[in-house]
């Protein structure tokens, strides 16, 4: 799945077999105007120039990815 333009987000998702109302092969998924990540770079400008620390540990960022790797059945 690729996510693009962060502040008016459409996904192009790719599936090997239908899913749901999704067909096999690539389309485009749109999604209402969402403003989320805004707000998520800003927190990460302000955690990179040492302005807040940041709310989530190396470890749980480490265990999210390892999580979506694990979901996807990639091998981490």
């Amino acid at each position: 799945m690729h996510i693009q333009p962060l502040d008016n987000p459409k996904a192009r998702l790719t599936l090997s077999r239908p899913v749901g109302k999704h067909r096999q092969g690539g389309q485009d998924v749109e999604f209402p105007k969402y403003t989320r990540y805004v707000d998520d770079a800003a927190e990460l400008a302000r955690i990179v120039r040492h302005e807040q620390d940041a709310r989530f540990s190396y470890e749980h960022d480490l265990a999210v990815q390892r999580a979506v790797l694990q979901a996807s059945a990639m091998n981490d």
